[in-house]
């Protein structure tokens, strides 16, 4: 998730939070989701009372991307989520990774894993990226 940033009622922007300016384009960028740079984002999620999900997504099979041979994976998405009722941080992480072979040599990868939770508070090692509209 991005915020919108305005300046002066004109969107000029967005801002991301995480550890990692590609992670934070990659998973706000639906091209770009099943990458596998890792690293979190972090974002809010508002509940109106207690609630929550906890499963495991697992898939097996082949991916590429345009420009790559195609390779067999085993991916995994876990969510952890236990909201209490307000707003509530959470952090998306991708860990691990399948390098994919390029015919350009461009890095090219597909996640191992991402994982869903809830947070009780911001990371130290957080940085805001902000990435100006390109109109």
């Amino acid at each position: 998730m991005s915020f919108p940033i305005l300046q002066n009622g004109k969107h000029i922007g967005n801002l991301t939070i995480g550890n990692s300016v590609k992670v934070t384009k990659n998973l706000t960028t639906q091209s770009a989701i099943d990458s596998g740079d890792e690293g979190y984002i972090l974002y809010w999620a508002y509940a109106n009372e207690k609630c929550g999900i906890n499963l495991n997504q697992n898939w097996n099979g082949e991916v590429r991307k345009d420009g790559t041979k195609t390779r067999t994976i085993q991916t995994t998405v876990n969510y952890n989520l236990n909201f209490k009722p307000g707003w509530n941080l959470i952090k998306t992480e991708v860990i691990g990774k399948y390098q994919l072979e390029h015919e350009r040599g461009l890095d090219k990868s597909w996640f191992k894993s991402h994982r869903h939770s809830v947070i009780e508070g911001i990371p130290k090692n957080i940085t805001y990226f902000f990435r100006k509209t390109p109109y």
